[in-house]
């Protein structure tokens, strides 16, 4: 019942986060069908990145803009953890191991903004060519309707 009634509205701090939580989960969503979801279809990356940013910040503008700005946020969270907590359970049963990527370009700016915001940091070493950031599945379509099930138990 709580869902139903408007919210205060969340402000522009809110608004940012909205933005960056939509951003993230456009990304996520494009990799869950890219690699879950429609495995078969061979797409650019960047071709389905932006249907989908469209697809979820449209649901959670108008989720803003309705006064229910805490409802996207939850939403968006949800989704994120959802995904995070699946794509470790696949790893844990064997039926994907993640792709590491290699973010060395940018290994001296994370250096430099660590040492300028932290400056004792400047002795710890931290290994970006070894950074997971995508999930080789062994079988998509075990994986798909685990994905499906437990998305929709998830938000009963």
């Amino acid at each position: 019942m709580a869902f139903i009634q408007p919210d205060a509205g969340l402000g522009f701090d809110g608004f940012v986060t909205l933005v960056l939580l939509s951003l993230i989960d456009a990304w996520v969503l494009e990799r869950l069908t890219q690699r879950i979801l429609f495995p078969s279809l061979i797409l650019n990356p960047q071709f389905l990145f932006w249907p989908s940013l469209a697809v979820i910040a449209f649901v959670s503008i108008t989720l803003h803009l309705t006064h229910h700005g805490k409802v996207a946020l939850i939403m968006l969270v949800h989704f994120c953890a959802l995904a995070l907590v699946l794509g470790l359970v696949f790893v844990g049963l064997n039926m994907g191991k993640p792709i590491f990527h290699d973010y060395s370009r940018g290994e001296m700016v994370l250096r430099q903004v660590l040492v300028q915001a932290f400056p004792d940091m400047k002795s710890v070493w931290v290994n970006v060519r070894a950074i997971p950031a995508d999930l080789s599945l062994s079988d998509p379509t075990d994986a798909k309707s685990t994905f499906i099930w437990s998305y929709v138990l998830s938000l009963s």
